[in-house]
């Protein structure tokens, strides 16, 4: 087999590191789009998550000034509200014993 001339060896070298040095720039400019692409969905994903916080937040508000609102036009405090409350969830544990009782069979003496 013949040797292959020196200048030519030399120019498929070259060749060879040109192509791979064009691959290497359009994968630095595929990363670089990529990250550029990757930060900005995190800062809307930042912004979405405290507009969405603060929509929650007012919900909340609205939910408990709307709340005192109908209180008082019953005349009713929240002391009042905590013990109606308290009786209520009293009763509904009383009828859930006696449902979970009827339904296992006990007979309530």
């Amino acid at each position: 087999m013949a040797a292959i001339p020196v200048n030519v060896k030399q120019n498929i070298d070259k060749m060879y590191d040109k192509q791979r040095e064009t691959q290497l720039q359009k994968l630095r400019e595929s990363q670089q789009k990529a990250t550029s692409e990757i930060n900005l969905q995190k800062k809307q994903t930042d912004r979405d998550y405290y507009n969405k916080r603060n929509q929650a937040d007012v919900v909340n508000i609205q939910s408990q000034r709307s709340l005192r609102e109908r209180m008082a036009a019953l005349g009713q405090t929240s002391a009042n509200i905590s013990g109606q409350i308290a009786l209520q969830s009293s009763r509904q544990n009383t009828l859930g014993s006696l449902n979970e009782r009827t339904r296992v069979g006990i007979r309530m003496t």
